[in-house]
């Protein structure tokens, strides 16, 4: 084991605890989630998904959603008006430099991201449905609370419907019914 890399990533993953999601405090969120409270639920929403998806594997899903924000412990959480002015390769060259430099530049880390950024496999679809569903169950609490700044992230969910997951349109479907009986 290297104990150095080990020691390392532990050093790096434990920023994700203190900083917050950018993106809830460009909304008015008062004490928003952390990286690392949201990760969580990204990690058992990939593991839910996984359970009624048989033909994901689910070890790879979840090695995936482990690692998909660890590059926020250097970029931070990036919020969307600024990955706005970024171009993709800018953003995706600048998360991977930083993987680079926390994991080594052959590490299984660097290729686990570079596969999730490109959604190029049945078990990174299935993880950037489990971020976004997180990110909507978040903004969901954050509404229940009072913070109708976050409304904007409900205006198209079209894009996930597309994903060939199983279950998925139905929790879009409940999500979307919970956030119009909140509007209300």
């Amino acid at each position: 084991m290297d104990l150095k890399r080990f020691f390392r990533i532990q050093e790096y993953a434990s920023r994700l605890k203190r900083l917050p999601r950018n993106g809830w405090i460009f909304r008015g969120v008062d004490n928003p989630e952390s990286i690392a409270d949201h990760s969580y639920r990204v990690n058992l929403i990939t593991y839910l998904l996984c359970l009624e998806n048989p033909d994901i594997n689910i070890e790879h899903a979840l090695k995936i959603s482990i690692v998909h924000d660890l590059g926020e412990s250097i970029l931070t959480d990036i919020p969307k008006e600024t990955q706005d002015l970024l171009t993709d390769s800018v953003k995706l060259t600048a998360e991977l430099d930083s993987l680079k430099k926390l994991a080594g530049p052959d590490d299984e880390i660097v290729l686990l991201i570079t596969e999730y950024n490109a959604r190029s496999t049945p078990e990174s679809n299935l993880v950037y449905a489990a971020d976004k569903l997180e990110m909507l169950f978040q903004g969901l609490e954050y509404l229940r609370n009072g913070y109708s700044g976050v409304r904007e992230f409900f205006k198209n969910l079209d894009y996930l419907k597309d994903l060939n997951i199983r279950g998925l349109p139905e929790i879009i479907s409940e999500i979307e019914l919970e956030y119009n009986n909140l509007r209300k």
